[in-house]
């Protein structure tokens, strides 16, 4: 009884099995490329909305489940301060609307930012979130190109704040949850990265004005009320609570500030 020979493969199946590996390889190849390309971004937008160089450990972008996430996003401390960063934050992700990632506006139903610790300190009459500030008021008079984003829910879950009180006493301020509704919204342009960056890290400030009262030195409080009050309002990126509260307190204090001294000049 003889054996039937081994037929070899047709040129066609041979086609498809190449096609295939080379589809796999490509697909492996633009993940990785995109996620680099988020990084990037990410990084960019920070330092240029902030001041300072900002890092992010690592990014993921889902092009088929619609979810990306990233990591370990670091802050850097302003030069002269502490070695600290400024800021820090363990975990980021989001849902993203797939059809808009071709488009100029990309739509993110909801974005969520876990475990937060944000560094403050005033060393010789200067104050590191003072500079921060001045690095936001700045990048607040440029527009970015690039993709833009229109974000339906925002929500910021535990937020340390660390500071010196009285006498080098350590202060701790914990944030439980903050919520911010339609960013980018107010004229469906959407916001760039660096937009994002510096209404988040607002939404923040107004959060530690709001709950550090009676823990955080006045003399703290009072310069991020008026750091705050220089900045674009957050009036209509929909924070919630005591948080839209403390912004709408700053703003009125910087108003009634300039009168004074608009009196004082007169």
């Amino acid at each position: 009884m003889t054996e039937n020979p081994v037929k070899p493969r047709s040129k066609l199946s041979r086609i498809i099995i190449a096609s295939v590996s080379l589809l796999v390889i490509l697909a492996v190849l633009s993940l990785l490329f995109i996620n680099h390309l988020a990084k990037i971004g990410i990084e960019a937008g920070g330092s240029a909305a902030l001041g300072v160089p900002t890092r992010v450990g690592a990014v993921s972008i889902g092009l088929f489940d619609g979810q990306a996430s990233f990591a370990d996003l670091v802050v850097g401390n302003p030069e002269g301060f502490s070695s600290r960063p400024f800021l820090s934050l363990m975990s980021g992700s989001m849902s993203l609307t797939l059809p808009s990632l071709a488009r100029d506006v990309v739509e993110i139903p909801h974005f969520l930012l876990e475990d937060i610790v944000l560094n403050i300190e005033k060393k010789d009459g200067r104050a590191n979130y003072q500079v921060i500030m001045d690095g936001m008021k700045r990048s607040e008079s440029s527009n970015e190109p690039g993709k833009r984003f229109i974000i339906r829910e925002v929500a910021i879950r535990n937020v340390t704040i660390h500071a010196e009180g009285p006498a080098g006493v350590p202060v701790t301020v914990v944030v439980p949850e903050i919520l911010l509704t339609d960013v980018g919204t107010s004229d469906e342009a959407g916001v760039n990265t660096a937009e994002v960056v510096n209404i988040l890290v607002k939404t923040i400030f107004a959060s530690a004005i709001e709950n550090g009262a009676g823990l955080l030195p006045d003399d703290m409080l009072n310069d991020m009320q008026a750091g705050m009050g220089q900045l674009k309002s957050l009036a209509g990126q929909g924070l919630q609570g005591a948080a839209g509260q403390a912004v709408e307190g700053a703003k009125k204090l910087t108003e009634g500030i300039n009168k004074g001294v608009g009196g004082l000049l007169k």
